[in-house]
């Protein structure tokens, strides 16, 4: 199974062909136009239309918003994904809202706490969570829009990020960028996540970032895709 996530910074439709080359399985969008209805192949989130979080499945998986949805959290969406892995899927991509101190990354905190009960079952977090370590440190963020307290509570919960599982690396010391801010070299964040439960950590084949030379022209973010055996 291939997952994939990427912030577009915008206009997907132009850009649908490039990142679907990679074959993948399910693929949340970041800043993502509204294209169609919604479908067990599709689902979209926003406040315009624009630029929302997209949701895609393809091949033998098909994907249903969880009856646990809550609207409050802009924008953490959880998703019944079906087929050969069954899996809950959180959709991220996390905004700033008028408290500082729940922006961003917590809205994600505040999310995984309101959802706590069901990660425990086999589940998949990825998205554009919009910060990193390096943010963290320079503008002295509080619980709980801190990167390093979603880390703490979701290793608790034996969910990983597979970047670092894949690579070996510790938070804050990644050395693939998935952000260059404003498209400049010299801005390198690394900002959008894939963490996963133990059960697909256990099968984790590949994760790979797209380079900065291969994608600044269709937007800052680098997509961030993984790759898991199927048995």
């Amino acid at each position: 199974m291939r997952i994939i996530g990427w912030n577009c910074n915008m206009a997907f439709k132009n850009k649908a062909e490039i990142i679907l080359r990679f074959n993948p399985d399910i693929l949340v969008v970041s800043e993502c136009e509204k294209i169609g209805e919604q479908t067990s192949n599709f689902l979209w989130f926003g406040d315009n239309i624009n630029k929302g979080l997209g949701i895609f499945s393809y091949f033998n998986y098909t994907i249903e918003l969880h009856e646990l949805y809550n609207d409050q959290f802009k924008y953490v969406v959880p998703i019944k994904v079906k087929g050969p892995f069954n899996f809950n899927l959180f959709a991220v991509w996390t905004k700033q809202v008028d408290d500082k101190s729940k922006e961003y990354v917590g809205q994600l905190n505040l999310a995984l706490d309101y959802y706590e009960k069901i990660l425990n079952e086999p589940t998949i977090i990825i998205g554009d969570f919009n910060m990193d370590k390096k943010i963290e440190i320079k503008y002295k963020y509080k619980d709980p829009a801190r990167i390093t307290s979603l880390w703490t509570f979701l290793k608790k919960k034996n969910i990983e990020s597979t970047y670092h599982q894949y690579f070996d690396e510790e938070l804050g010391g990644e050395t693939k960028p998935t952000l260059f801010q404003w498209r400049k070299l010299a801005k390198p964040f690394h900002n959008d996540y894939c963490f996963a439960s133990n059960n697909f950590i256990d099968k984790l084949s590949e994760v790979f970032v797209g380079e900065y030379v291969n994608w600044k022209i269709y937007s800052d973010h680098m997509p961030i895709i993984v790759t898991f055996k199927d048995n």
